[in-house]
């Protein structure tokens, strides 16, 4: 295995490729299409821009996805909840129609792993963004105006944390 791929889904999600020695191979936001719904503009995953990204993948790679589950309560409607589960069930095709060696984690057990469970949500998007810009120095996690990019910090440390498995553990993703 050569590289170790982190998604993170959704409208504000990541992908970030690592190689296994650890080094940066591609970081880039999840590609997002806008389109009116019954008058609303809403986001969905770019099916072209994402197999696009996935075509650049070779059969040594091990592709790490943040299995989504829906939200229920006043923060969270099901439009949204639609939306992620059209781009889990998107990925999910497309990853498999490519072949690719998938491993499907939450977000408990990769934030467990870098010992972040028990915290607040913004405390851990904030945690997740420090240990992500100390591990990658150079990846750019927030905006010039000092917005965190929390989907490139989470798909960063979903890719860190597979590679970390798979060196530890070499069955880990395999098919």
């Amino acid at each position: 295995m050569r590289y170790v791929v982190g998604i993170d889904l959704g409208h504000r999600g990541a992908i970030a490729t690592l190689s296994i020695d650890g080094t940066i191979a591609h970081l880039t936001d999840m590609p997002i299409e806008k389109m009116k719904v019954n008058g609303k503009e809403r986001s969905f995953l770019d099916l072209a821009a994402f197999a696009a990204i996935l075509n650049t993948f070779d059969e040594e790679v091990l592709v790490v996805v943040e299995k989504l589950h829906t939200v229920a309560g006043p923060i969270s409607s099901s439009a949204s909840n639609f939306s992620l589960g059209y781009s889990l069930g998107t990925c999910e095709a497309l990853l498999h129609d490519r072949l690719c060696q998938t491993q499907w984690v939450t977000a408990q057990s990769w934030q467990k792993h870098y010992d972040l469970r028990g915290k607040k949500r913004g405390e851990i998007k904030f945690l997740v963004n420090t240990l992500a810009q100390q591990l990658f120095p150079k990846a750019e996690l927030v905006t010039p105006r000092g917005r965190i990019l929390d989907g490139r910090s989470d798909a960063l440390l979903i890719a860190e944390f597979g590679r970390r498995k798979v060196l530890d553990e070499p069955e880990f993703g395999k098919i």
